[in-house]
């Protein structure tokens, strides 16, 4: 498979998920979180970053996560259009930095919809709720953990590889591959698969 890495991004807890092969073809998912805090060395207090610290911090740890992993591309939830507030303002501001540090550093994007994941995942695309997604992937993904963020992101891979033609979900719900035409599109008109060296 194509390594590359889905990131749910999040001003508190960013979620991305890759894999690793393992032998006799096996493979394996990861999944992680970026927390923007750091933890005093002096003092041992853990201080929760803010502002231009904050989306600093999500965006090189992102970056070096899709480095680690040798990611050819990597996969942003897209913004939730629609929504007025604050924080999708500054969500904005988060996603603009990472999408510019991808460039700078030669890593080709692409971008889904959430509306996509939640269908691929659940087999619904409205009034999904965070708990689904964690459900969903324990169930069809084996995730053991409980972060939502996570989740998304690991539906998030599982969508992609099957836009690739390397879906390996045997047990999607009804209508879930219907989300995976407008993936295909995204992927074809990104030329994510010609940066990649692949064809």
């Amino acid at each position: 498979m194509i390594p590359f890495l889905a990131a749910d991004m999040s001003l508190t807890r960013t979620g991305w998920a890759t894999h690793r092969d393992g032998p006799d073809n096996t493979m394996r998912l990861v999944a992680g979180s970026i927390i923007p805090e750091i933890t005093s060395t002096a003092t041992g207090r853990t201080v929760k970053l803010k502002g231009e610290k904050r989306i600093e911090f999500i965006t090189e740890q992102l970056v070096r996560q899709a480095v680690a992993h040798h990611a050819m591309f990597v996969v942003l939830e897209d913004y939730p259009y629609g929504m007025q507030s604050s924080s999708v303002t500054k969500l904005a501001e988060l996603g603009g930095v990472v999408r510019n540090k991808l460039y700078n550093v030669g890593l080709p994007w692409v971008a889904v919809s959430n509306t996509s994941t939640k269908l691929y995942a659940t087999g619904n695309a409205r009034g999904v709720k965070k708990r689904q997604m964690v459900d969903a992937a324990r169930d069809r993904l084996r995730y053991a953990g409980a972060s939502h963020d996570e989740a998304d992101a690991l539906w998030l891979h599982a969508l992609v590889a099957d836009a690739l033609g390397q879906g390996y979900v045997d047990d999607l719900p009804d209508r879930a591959e219907r989300a995976v035409p407008a993936v295909v599109a995204r992927i074809r008109t990104a030329r994510l698969l010609d940066s990649a060296g692949t064809s």
